[in-house]
C-alpha cells in the first residue's frame, strides 16, 4: 500500500514538474519574441528616417537585414542580397501587413538565406515598405 501510494505521488509530481517546464519554457519564449519584435521596430523606425530621405545605403554594413520594397513588391534595396535578383515580396505576410494597416511582424524560414527569421516592416511616407529582419 504504501509504495502505491508514494508511486502515485511520484509519478504526480513528475508530471506536475514537467507540465511546469513547458509552461515556463512557452511564457519565456514569448517574452523574447516581444522582445525581439520591439527591438526590430525600434531599428525600423530609426532605418526610415534615412530610407525617407534616400540614404538608405547608410545602412549596408547593419547586422541586421535591411530591405526596401516598392508598394507592387518589387525590392528596390537589400543590404544582405542582390535586389535585383530577388524575387516579388508583395504576398509575404509582414508587406501584406504594412500596405494593410501601417506595419507588420512574422517569424518564418528565409526564402533567401536559409534560416529561420524575424520579419518587421513599416509602410514609410512615400509608400514603400521597410523591412528590417534578423535571425
Amino acid at each position: 500500500m504504501t509504495k502505491k501510494i508514494f508511486r502515485g505521488i511520484l509519478f504526480s509530481s513528475f508530471i506536475t514538474m514537467l507540465a511546469s517546464m513547458v509552461f515556463i519554457i512557452g511564457v519565456q519564449y514569448r517574452i523574447y519574441d516581444d522582445s525581439q519584435r520591439d527591438s526590430l521596430e525600434s531599428k525600423a523606425r530609426l532605418i526610415s528616417f534615412a530610407a525617407d530621405d534616400g540614404e538608405i545605403e547608410r545602412y549596408a554594413d547593419a547586422k541586421e537585414r535591411v530591405t526596401l520594397i516598392k508598394s507592387d513588391g518589387t525590392v528596390i534595396y537589400d543590404n544582405k542580397s542582390d535586389a535585383e535578383k530577388m524575387e516579388n515580396h508583395a504576398q509575404r505576410e509582414e508587406v501584406r501587413e504594412a500596405e494593410t494597416i501601417g506595419s507588420g511582424y512574422a517569424v518564418r524560414q528565409s526564402e533567401t538565406l536559409g534560416i529561420n527569421t524575424r520579419y518587421y516592416a513599416l509602410k514609410l511616407e512615400n509608400g514603400n515598405i521597410l523591412r528590417v529582419s534578423d535571425t
